[in-house]
């Protein structure tokens, strides 16, 4: 089998390609994946890991956590972090407080993603 190519996005914050809420939990399960479901049954080039963090964009969704921040960027890095709210399902009241407060999320997604 051909490696699989995910559908090409128009942006990163409308792709079909991204997750709110941290990843829906994904990334909490990507080992478990990798092991119940491993190269050899998939037929697939790599990972379902490799794929997840390669092509899969991720945001908090209005979810102002640091032990979830922690847990993502550590599984899957910041470079395919987005910062956004869940309007109009959860107040916003704590987002720009969160943002000033993470260095982490200010400097690599909410400034650093729109000069990429």
């Amino acid at each position: 089998m051909t490696d699989w190519r995910p559908p090409a996005a128009v942006t990163p914050a409308v792709s079909p390609r991204s997750l709110g809420h941290w990843g829906e939990m994904i990334p909490w399960f990507l080992d478990r994946l990798d092991e119940a479901l491993p190269q050899r049954a998939t037929g697939l080039d790599r990972s379902i890991g490799d794929y997840v963090r390669q092509n899969v964009w991720y945001t908090p969704s209005g979810m102002f956590t640091a032990p979830h921040l922690r847990f993502c960027t550590e599984v899957l890095g910041t470079d395919r972090m987005i910062y956004s709210v869940d309007c109009p399902f959860v107040g916003n009241a704590g987002a720009r407080a969160w943002v000033c407060t993470v260095i982490a999320v200010q400097t690599l997604v909410a400034h650093g993603r729109a000069a990429t």
